[in-house]
């Protein structure tokens, strides 16, 4: 978003998690595209890895592997207070990991569980559920500069991303 408030850019597609967002800067216009579930990336032959659907308190005594922190996506705030809802406080490893292939190769060899989006595409080795209740949402943004030349087509390119989200995104429920 900071890019968007100094002018280095003029419109962004972001994601964040509902509730646990950043504010935008000044002159920033922000849309919900839309909302999708957050899904837990387990081991292919862990205990709920045939589950439609797990629930958040069955996973207390697991490692959680997060990504590197992102000053626009409190993840880990986002996870925790999941997890408190949940009746517990998760584990996570010291490690910060910025590739979802690796944390699909290290969910594979059993160190840790993750999240991903829920249009994520599986890996070899790993299976993707969502969880019951759907406490992690992610949220979709188009934010745009209120001073930028595309400022006009606002509607033309919210309703393109909101048809492009819709194609490829898991709706909530």
């Amino acid at each position: 978003m900071s890019r968007l408030g100094d002018r280095s850019i003029d419109a962004a597609c972001l994601v964040d998690l509902e509730g646990f967002g950043t504010t935008p800067a000044d002159g920033v216009v922000v849309d919900v595209i839309g909302l999708e579930p957050v899904v837990v990336i387990l081991p292919a032959g862990h205990a709920l890895a045939g589950e439609t659907r797990i629930d958040l308190a069955g996973l207390a005594d697991e490692t959680w592997l997060l990504p590197p922190h992102d000053p626009g996506c409190d993840d880990y705030g986002a996870l925790v207070h999941a997890c408190a809802t949940a009746g517990f406080v998760p584990r996570f490893s010291p490690h910060r990991i910025g590739d979802l292939s690796i944390l699909c190769d290290l969910v594979a060899q059993g160190v840790g569980l993750t999240l991903a989006q829920g249009s994520a595409r599986a890996r070899e080795g790993v299976v993707m559920r969502r969880l019951a209740g759907d406490p992690l949402l992610g949220r979709h943004l188009l934010a745009l500069h209120r001073d930028s030349p595309l400022i006009a087509s606002r509607p033309l390119l919210l309703g393109l991303v909101r048809d492009a989200f819709s194609a490829r995104c898991v709706e909530p429920g």
